[in-house]
């Protein structure tokens, strides 16, 4: 969806895209196949979008401990990295653990001079809304995994992100 958008606005940008996330992931799983499935694109934007998995099977300090490695990674290939937020849990103990890994997230982009987006914020917005209406915006399929709507609310806030945010989108 997101590269649909990027696709009709900046006919003009000759882009090649790579989607290298694969379901199920952790950090772990990533830091494995970082260099020969995507560093070796030699990509100049890396999106990375990875924590809900490590919610349950990672303590905090190991997920910060995986976050640095990547960026630092991701930073040292020249590539510039743009990092998201986790997305909600509708499960509650769950979506406490993604809010401590969202803090690791930022402070990380922060601290490294990365781009962040705060999807979290944005999903939050829709979902308190939700509450005051008939008809809900569904954003999830079940507990964790997005619907439809999930992804366009995530490729419509990613996308105005790059648009006033990088100068190529611009």
């Amino acid at each position: 969806m997101l590269l649909k958008k990027i696709m009709l606005h900046f006919p003009e940008l000759s882009l090649l895209f790579w989607n290298q996330g694969k379901g199920g992931d952790t950090t772990e799983d990533l830091i494995a196949r970082l260099e020969l499935d995507v560093l070796s694109l030699r990509p100049d934007y890396v999106f990375l979008f990875i924590g809900q998995n490590d919610a349950e099977s990672l303590s905090q300090e190991k997920f910060e401990q995986n976050i640095k490695y990547l960026a630092d990674k991701i930073k040292v290939s020249g590539s510039t990295l743009i990092q998201y937020s986790t997305t909600p849990s509708q499960n509650e103990y769950k979506n406490q653990i993604l809010t401590n890994l969202d803090q690791v997230i930022a402070k990380c982009a922060q601290q490294n001079h990365h781009h962040f987006i705060n999807l979290k914020q944005v999903f939050e917005r829709v979902i308190s809304s939700n509450k005051q209406h008939l008809k809900h915006a569904e954003l999830f399929t079940d507990v964790c995994h997005l619907s439809e709507n999930g992804n366009i609310l995530i490729a419509d806030t990613v996308f105005e992100y790059l648009k006033n945010n990088i100068s190529n989108f611009r």
